[in-house]
């Protein structure tokens, strides 16, 4: 028997002076018309058989309490206004004795369960005065959670959006890997509504959808986008956020060239704060951002052309007969680098078989034997057609391609 079912039978017992008591043993016996016997034969002036077998009637029923709530309260037209307060007196004591009920198990749960862990996702150890902490309690488990990490793991898992694809995960307990039950979202979603200042969009409309992953995500797509394009500038790794700034220049930019050697660091510090407007423009779902953020990203990206119209290209600086690289930045030159010139040296790849290994030859060639006489008339051509080595090379044109052309590197900038 479910607890809110148990308490709504004790209930019922003290409105209509049931007689015989209700426990797990005996209750089958009432649900065959014991409770109906009592009310018809011990009905007289100071008892209401109508009210009374409404709420008989909610005690045998096999639909959710609320549904079976607004069916005999507000869509029954057949009861009087006195009915309907007795009725919701009778519900509303039920409802009071259950959460008492529930708020005492809970408080038994926390004392006794074991606090796995006391710190937050930054590794901050959390005090137990703080507002700002929440107690998840999981599998006669204890965790510690900050609101703040609580909001960012929801928002995260519901925006997920590899490739910019609307993806959402269920939000999970980052120490547990098990997913937030529907009552821990809403025990979440009251704590950040009564303890923080704003709640955050996304939780709001996740609420919403009753938390219902497949709801949100057909109801909310332009929320989930423009909130995975500022997550991903602020938290992607370094090698997604390069490669996204190649892609705007490359694409709204071209006349920009910046060096492959460029340094990194310098390359986001420059062009992130433009990044998050070309995201928008390049994929946002709503077409009224697009142009707005095309112009702010031109009108910062102008600002940076104006002031640095070299930016990104590489020096040549010569000093005590040395040669260093630098690369022009927004805010002047960066250190000169000693340059290192890059190897040509060949891979010499050793042969695979040993010294003592014989080398057999598979080709087709063959030795040919020739007869003397045919051996003197070759050898005859062969003087005949000879050439002169002194005058092969008396030219003012000769030139030897294995001989090497020595230029001092310092006379020109390659």
């Amino acid at each position: 028997m479910k607890t809110f079912t148990y308490i709504a039978h004790k209930q019922f017992i003290r409105d209509i002076k049931y007689d015989i008591d209700i426990n797990v043993n005996n209750y089958e016996s009432h649900t065959n018309g014991m409770y109906f016997k009592h009310i018809f034969n011990n009905h007289n002036v100071e008892t209401n058989l109508h009210i009374d077998f409404v709420k008989c009637v909610f005690l045998f029923s096999s639909e959710p309490k609320f549904q079976d709530l607004n069916k005999n309260y507000i869509d029954n037209f057949f009861i009087s206004d006195e009915n309907r307060e007795l009725y919701m007196d009778f519900f509303c004591k039920i409802q009071k004795t259950y959460w008492a009920f529930n708020k005492f198990a809970k408080h038994i749960k926390s004392r006794y369960s074991k606090v796995k862990v006391t710190d937050d996702l930054f590794l901050t150890p959390i005090i137990h005065s703080q507002k700002n902490q929440f107690r998840l309690h999981e599998n006669n488990c204890c965790y510690l959670f900050t609101l703040q990490d609580l909001s960012r793991i929801i928002i995260s898992a519901v925006c997920n959006s590899p490739m910019f694809c609307s993806e959402p995960i269920p939000p999970k307990n980052p120490y547990s890997g098990v997913p937030f039950s529907t009552s821990n979202l809403y025990n979440i979603y009251f704590a950040i509504k009564t303890q923080l200042a704003i709640m955050p969009n996304v939780i709001y409309h996740f609420f919403l959808c009753e938390f219902n992953l497949d709801s949100f995500a057909k109801k909310n797509q332009l929320i989930i986008r423009d909130t995975f394009i500022k997550q991903y500038v602020n938290n992607e790794d370094e090698e997604e956020i390069i490669e996204s700034i190649y892609d705007m220049l490359n694409e709204c930019y071209s006349n920009i060239n910046i060096d492959d050697e460029f340094p990194n660091d310098v390359l986001i510090e420059t062009f992130k704060p433009l990044l998050t407007s070309y995201l928008h423009y390049r994929y946002s779902f709503d077409t009224s951002k697009r142009l707005p953020n095309y112009r702010v990203m031109s009108r910062k990206m102008n600002h940076i052309i104006k002031k640095c119209p070299r930016i990104g290209r590489k020096l040549f600086v010569f000093k005590d007969n040395k040669k260093y690289i630098s690369f022009v930045t927004l805010n002047g030159n960066t250190e000169p680098v000693l340059y290192v010139k890059p190897e040509t040296k060949y891979t010499i790849v050793n042969d695979d078989t040993s010294e003592d290994e014989r080398v057999t030859d598979d080709s087709n060639n063959q030795s040919f034997e020739f007869d003397p006489e045919f051996s003197n008339q070759l050898d005859e051509l062969i003087h005949v057609t000879d050439v002169q080595s002194d005058n092969l090379y008396d030219t003012d044109e000769y030139f030897d391609s294995d001989d090497e052309i020595e230029v001092n590197e310092d006379l020109y900038d390659p």
